[in-house]
């Protein structure tokens, strides 16, 4: 089931992307929201108290991609390469939706 509501979440919440996902999370797997767009600061995350690694695994473990050039560009990297960068934007791609 895809939404035919929510095609696009952004998040910018300072380093409190990791409770804001922890809050909808179900909804986002449920319905399978196609893209994701966050301004990504993993020393944020950690200073509020989310371990970027495994904030990022949720996503990889429910079907989404994660790229750093735009949604559609299938070209996806690596969590372990985003774990050291300093600020970036980042896209959360749900794979099957560009099938």
């Amino acid at each position: 089931m895809t939404s035919k509501n929510v095609a696009l979440i952004k998040l910018d919440v300072e380093g409190s992307e990791g409770k804001a996902i922890e809050g909808g999370i179900d909804l986002i797997v449920k319905y399978h929201v196609p893209f994701i767009f966050i301004e990504w600061t993993p020393r944020q995350l950690i200073l509020k108290g989310t371990d970027p690694k495994l904030f990022l695994q949720i996503f990889e473990n429910n079907g989404y991609k994660i790229s750093t050039k735009d949604f559609l560009s299938k070209q996806y990297c690596h969590i372990e390469e985003l774990l050291n960068v300093h600020k970036i934007n980042i896209y959360i791609v749900y794979t099957k939706f560009l099938e």
